[in-house]
């Protein structure tokens, strides 16, 4: 196993603190859950409403640390039987039994259970373990807190930070809440949030103060002793930041992201090869640099890829962090993070495993960073407005009325934060760095479009942010087509010789992914009749002037750029300009085309055969 010196270091402030922290093997609504009935049940008398799994599970959680007096159901299968050695009875019973609270354990009767408490029992005060979450999250995006549901166990993180600034809110117990909080953001590494809890904790003097104090005084000076070795390294590392999910209209929103446009080599018309993930990595990482390839092949080839091989001669440790894996590269290391939390590892956990690599080895490094907060539901470490975890386009799709107005708000403020984090991590660097910012493809964020990426191929879908921050080249903007399915070559290019590779731009980009995947969403009416069309794999080609979609069903579309909206309406006798400008690519990329259909309904012939593949030729690089 790999020894890696400044997690050991970090490993050992921590427990020397560890008794002012608590243990993480609670989420957050279990901690919560199992706090309010300790304090509840002090010198009271509980009954608990509902004698089913929910009960079942609360008790283990609870550890029998409180004395329950009575169960309660109405449900006359369960009326005799016993939990725990107590006897399950009708909800008549709680005024024999003298009760003076019930713990409502139901989650989907939860709101029936209290209505007949106020109507029947005023005298008895109701515990309804999730009212703390109603005014909060969207009544969808709860489960039972046994249950591992999508939202806890894919973004744990980003709802634990949020549920425990809620909670502090609305007056949960002020220390516990500190400590709940810290020791989650030591395990994320997310040190200024940890400078600002520990500030707050010293202003209104919680016990123990002094030892907060002098725990995030050695992280500060441990993170400050890692950033500067850091940023004094004097070979080329590479790192490579992918943003999943990020379109280029993004970079405008973001300050940090626009200052390293300028100081960057900018492709302003990159493409992606597909609107999947795992496509998108084979088109990009493969080394072909072609259209048309099997951008859906099971794995991802990398042994042909100029980019590697690039790394490899030069002595580089390779890393790559999340994203698909890529196959047949010696050496190369996946990093993965096996805590029981993290099937979606944060960007702060993810760079401290940069840092601490950076800071055990002299070697050269490349670094593969995939991030996943700019992924629908747009999740982060900080949000400031209610969280909602269905901005996706099953919840889209699904329901036709609910078109997600709210999921652009959400993903503004992934933005920022994103913004903000890769700021403090270019930064962090030595000015050796070669630093590329790119995506594996757009998405939607709802409103007008579906959110998320798995269906359209609408600019939003495709257009995506392409930079590098060489050292030894001049900034440039550069306005032509480019497909990223010719990533690779044109990065190697870059790393060996400093120069564009011209031959790489083309006149048109392609585009392609199969048919919608998941059966949930493929099975579902509302879906398919929402989705129409794009439940439908296609291939799509792309001119600066036209956008052209053959559907796996036949079905072909034409629009004028940049009008997505209706499709484009043109007299016959200018089809043959549109061949010669929009269907520039080989016979075996687009093989069946034969019809162009418009909105009028008519049919127009194409022209035998196809143009090959046309390239734009330059005299000179535009870096020259």
């Amino acid at each position: 196993m790999e020894r890696l010196v400044l997690q050991e270091q970090f490993d050992r402030i921590i427990d020397k603190y560890r008794p002012i922290l608590v243990d993480l093997q609670y989420t957050a609504i279990q901690l919560y859950i199992r706090n309010r009935i300790w304090k509840e049940s002090k010198d009271s008398r509980i009954a608990i409403w509902g004698a089913g799994e929910h009960t079942l599970e609360l008790f283990k959680l609870i550890e029998d640390k409180i004395s329950v007096v009575a169960i309660v159901d109405t449900s006359s299968q369960k009326i005799g039987t016993e939990i725990k050695g107590i006897r399950v009875n009708s909800p008549e019973f709680l005024q024999t039994f003298k009760v003076d609270k019930v713990v409502i354990s139901s989650f989907s009767h939860r709101h029936e259970i209290r209505s007949r408490l106020l109507n029947e029992f005023e005298n008895i005060e109701i515990i309804d373990l999730y009212d703390i979450y109603d005014r909060v999250f969207p009544k969808d995006s709860l489960s039972p807190f046994y249950i591992d549901e999508y939202t806890f166990t894919k973004y744990p993180q980003e709802f634990r930070l949020y549920q425990y600034m809620i909670e502090h809110e609305i007056g949960s117990n002020f220390e516990l809440y500190c400590k709940s909080y810290l020791s989650l953001l030591l395990h994320l590494k997310e040190f200024d949030k940890i400078d600002v809890l520990v500030r707050e904790i010293i202003r209104n003097d919680l016990p123990n103060s002094d030892l907060y104090e002098a725990l995030n005084s050695e992280l500060q000076i441990l993170l400050r002793t890692a950033q500067m070795h850091a940023g004094s390294r004097t070979c080329k590392d590479i790192f490579i930041f992918i943003p999943d999910s990020m379109r280029m209209k993004d970079i405008q929103f973001c300050s940090f992201l626009t200052a390293f446009s300028r100081q960057a080599i900018t492709f302003d018309k990159a493409f992606s090869p597909s609107t999947y993930t795992h496509a998108s990595f084979v088109g990009m990482f493969t080394g072909s640099g072609k259209d048309g390839q099997n951008y859906h092949a099971d794995s991802i080839n990398g042994e042909e890829s100029s980019l590697f091989r690039f790394a490899i001669n030069n002595n580089y440790e390779i890393y790559q962090s999340g994203g698909h894996y890529i196959s047949n590269i010696p050496n190369l290391n996946f990093i993965t993070n096996l805590d029981r939390f993290q099937k979606n590892i944060p960007l702060s956990t993810r760079w401290w495993e940069v840092l601490c690599r950076l800071c055990n080895s002299s070697r050269p490094q490349f670094h593969l960073i995939h991030i996943l907060e700019t992924h629908s539901p747009f999740l982060c470490a900080e949000h400031l407005k209610p969280v909602s975890s269905r901005f996706t386009p099953y919840n889209y799709y699904n329901n036709s009325s609910d078109k997600h107005t709210d999921g652009e708000a959400q993903y503004h403020e992934v933005l920022r934060y994103l913004d903000k984090s890769l700021e403090s991590m270019v930064n962090t660097l030595s000015k050796n760095s070669i630093v590329t910012i790119c995506s594996d493809h757009g998405g939607g964020t709802g409103g007008d479009e579906p959110t998320g990426h798995v269906f359209t191929c609408y600019e939003n879908d495709i257009h995506v942010p392409f930079m590098i921050r060489l050292p030894s080249a001049q900034p440039c903007k550069i306005e032509k087509l480019f497909s990223m399915s010719r990533f690779d070559p044109m990065l190697a290019s870059l790393l060996e010789s400093g120069e564009i590779d011209d031959n790489l731009f083309t006149t048109h980009v392609y585009t392609a992914r199969r048919a919608v995947y998941k059966s949930e969403w493929i099975l579902n009416d509302n879906i398919r009749r929402n989705a129409g069309e794009w439940i439908h794999g296609f291939k799509m080609l792309r001119s600066s002037e036209f956008k052209y979609i053959s559907f796996e069903t036949g079905r072909e579309l034409l629009y004028k750029l940049p009008n997505e909206k209706r499709r484009f309406k043109q007299k016959k006798r200018t089809m043959k300009r549109f061949w010669e400008t929009c269907a520039l690519v080989c016979r075996e990329v687009i093989p069946n085309v034969k019809r162009c259909e418009y909105e009028n309904g008519h049919h127009y012939s194409s022209q035998n055969g196809f143009i090959s593949t046309a390239r734009q030729n330059s005299s000179s690089s535009p870096c020259r």
